[in-house]
């Protein structure tokens, strides 16, 4: 039984189906459960039907003929892209049958319909008529091209000639097994510099270069043609490989997206990593992602792999197994890890030696705020009685940080590149005064946005300097993008305002931060966040633009937080001390996954909603804000009633970034 078995199996993981796409499929693909699962035959043969009727040949036809070996290239998008829905469609309805319910789907490609199925959010029947019309618009439109999935470091192959002029990465595995779409030409040169330089790579049995620049051509095309309709929110938590992230909701371009887009496998799996254990059934054609995401776990990762469809073992033993293994499961309240003294190898930990043998508060969160918080005169008190840190911020920031928060003489505290290394210092002088004072030690922190950073630094993630290190570069970061700015909604909760968004053809901008039921922000380009005004007030919201000058946690920091990311893998990271709860999931971190989590938090909404009613589910009381201001303190009681946030004078005062 080809099963990932841990010494753990009886804790309580979430059950998470995949669904893959092009690349997987084969002739008699689950052609054992085809003759042995009564229902799995019956699900098949009435997809079979619906496809028959929209494409005029029989699927289950062309992928079980016997003048075909199983090793041909099963490439025509007419019979692929159908037989791989039918196929993880019925897979996953033969596990619910059997009692399997999932928590959660992820798919790719052409995987997400089979998905988005599954979790509700689509029709079967619009699923199959959307399959149907995207097969036949690129079997008559799409240009010729292939894909090549190659065993190299991604970094080493972009300075390869072909790889620089012909490819484009089309999917991220992991860091050594990756995707290249291109056209013919392209392909051919590829292979041989490969080759040449004994680099291993297989082609994919795929026609045309999907998941590139290629198929622009057919955007509008496509839009007109290829219609998903019935679309609705995903009754199952979805996620997406061509986020990388929750699905919240699927809009009419998702799915062009899903072709068009890479696919970021390495970073979804990652992403569901950092909220505990998993159990990853895999329904895919051939059990592709199992074998993937096992290089992509960690040593200790309680999470287990089950590829149903595995080429090296029996489907009957497989479904055995998974029944038996998912049926075990109870859930367990989470608790918080217990507190080690850090080792007093830098003058934050030096202050911080007195927290081990502090009283720990198992109904005490420490909160931490963000940027829009800071205000001329803050930390007054704090600079004096740690002088110390002092110094090593103005070190390493290059000037005084105690002049900027007090006197801000250049006008600059305002400014995202000095606003996060100033409200970081403060929120931490705060932590160390609240700790001198003989405060109780918090089970669990958070940190809006920006604050994140300290709830890492208070749970020992790392320490004072290389904190500060980090955020002066984020800071930087994010300074540099431009052409965008934010907006608070106040008076609509988060599906109220997705539909404003999709009503009114305001698709290029993001939810932002979710800061309490009534108070969302929304993030894009300028042009488009003012053209919401007046929609949002004719729902009869408040709507306040924000001032900044970026669209901060949105789609469009995706180049800062790949840059961002590439930075934070230079530090090393310890284990976290304490419950940290993350910005991007609402849920715990995992102390492996602090890279993963800060750099999708730039591009990622802000649940705060979702933290707050996280700590409120394992009994916490006492919230604690440390650092200026009150607007997390706020927000808090807003989460607690369900009720509006409190209106602010200044728009600086919205929390943010």
């Amino acid at each position: 039984m080809n099963i990932m078995v841990d010494s753990v199996s009886k804790q309580a993981r979430r059950k998470v189906f995949l669904f893959s796409g092009q690349g997987t499929q084969s002739y008699f693909m689950a052609k054992e459960l085809f003759d042995t699962q009564t229902g799995f035959k019956r699900q098949l043969l009435e997809l079979d039907e619906q496809f028959k009727q929209r494409l005029g040949h029989s699927i289950l036809e062309r992928i079980y003929d016997a003048r075909a070996a199983r090793l041909d290239p099963l490439d025509d998008v007419l019979v692929s892209f159908p037989a791989i829905f039918m196929i993880e469609h019925a897979l996953a309805r033969l596990l619910i049958d059997r009692g399997i319910q999932p928590d959660a789907v992820v798919g790719a490609s052409m995987g997400e319909v089979a998905a988005a199925a599954i979790a509700g959010a689509i029709s079967v029947d619009a699923a199959v008529a959307l399959v149907a019309a995207q097969a036949q618009l690129f079997a008559r439109t799409a240009p010729r091209g292939g894909m090549l999935a190659v065993l190299h470091e991604l970094e080493a192959c972009r300075g390869f000639t072909s790889v620089a002029r012909d490819g484009e990465v089309a999917a991220i595995n992991y860091p050594s097994n990756f995707v290249l779409a291109a056209d013919e030409a392209g392909l051919g040169r590829i292979q041989q510099e490969l080759s040449q330089r004994s680099v291993a790579f297989h082609r994919l049995p795929v026609r045309y270069p999907f998941h590139s620049s290629h198929l622009d051509p057919l955007r509008e095309e496509y839009r007109s043609r290829v219609r998903a309709d019935s679309l609705t929110w995903p009754r199952i938590p979805m996620y997406s490989c061509t986020t990388a992230n929750r699905v919240h909701d699927l809009r009419s371009d998702h799915f062009w997206n899903v072709v068009r887009a890479p696919i970021q496998l390495y970073d979804t799996v990652l992403q569901l990593e950092g909220q505990g254990g998993c159990d990853f059934i895999d329904v895919g054609p051939a059990a592709s992602f199992a074998t993937i995401i096992k290089r992509i776990l960690a040593r200790d990762s309680t999470s287990r792999l089950f590829p149903l469809l595995s080429p090296f073992s029996r489907i009957d033993r497989e479904l055995d197994g998974v029944t038996r293994s998912c049926a075990m499961t109870e859930a367990p309240a989470p608790r918080a890890p217990a507190q080690v003294p850090p080792p007093p190898s830098s003058p934050w930990a030096l202050h911080t030696r007195g927290a081990a043998s502090a009283p720990v508060n198992a109904r005490k969160a420490a909160l931490f705020p963000g940027q829009g918080s800071q205000e001329r005169g803050m930390g007054a008190a704090l600079f004096d009685e740690f002088p110390d840190l002092t110094d090593i911020a103005d070190a390493i920031l290059g000037y005084s940080i105690k002049r900027l928060c007090l006197e801000d003489p250049g006008k600059e505290l305002a400014q995202t590149q000095f606003t996060q290394p100033a409200l970081y210092v403060v929120n931490a002088l705060s932590y160390l005064k609240r700790l001198r004072e003989g405060a109780e030690q918090p089970a669990f922190v958070a940190g809006h946005s920006l604050g994140e950073y300290n709830a890492l630094l208070v749970a020992g993630a790392f320490d004072f300097e290389t904190g500060l290190r980090l955020v002066k570069r984020r800071g930087e970061l994010m300074s540099g993008a431009s052409g965008g700015t934010m907006a608070a909604v106040v008076g609509c909760d988060a599906v109220a305002v997705e539909q404003v968004l999709r009503d009114r053809q305001l698709t290029s901008l993001d939810i932002a931060n979710i800061n309490s039921p009534d108070q969302i922000v929304v993030s894009g380009p300028a042009q488009d966040i003012e053209r919401a005004r007046q929609c949002f007030v004719d729902r009869g919201a408040r709507y306040v633009p924000l001032n900044v000058r970026a669209p901060f946690h949105s789609r469009y920091m995706q180049p800062a937080a790949s840059e961002f990311e590439r930075f934070l893998s230079q530090f090393q990271y310890a284990p976290l001390r304490c419950v940290v709860i993350s910005n991007v999931t609402g849920r715990p971190y995992a102390h492996d996954n602090v890279v993963q989590g800060l750099a999708l938090q730039l591009r990622s909404p802000v649940q705060w909603t979702a933290t707050v009613r996280y700590l409120l589910e394992q009994g916490v009381e006492d919230f604690e804000e440390l650092g200026p201001g009150r607007v997390l303190t706020r927000l808090i009681t807003a989460n607690k009633r369900g009720a509006p946030a409190p209106a602010t004078a200044a728009p600086a005062k919205w929390a943010n970034a």
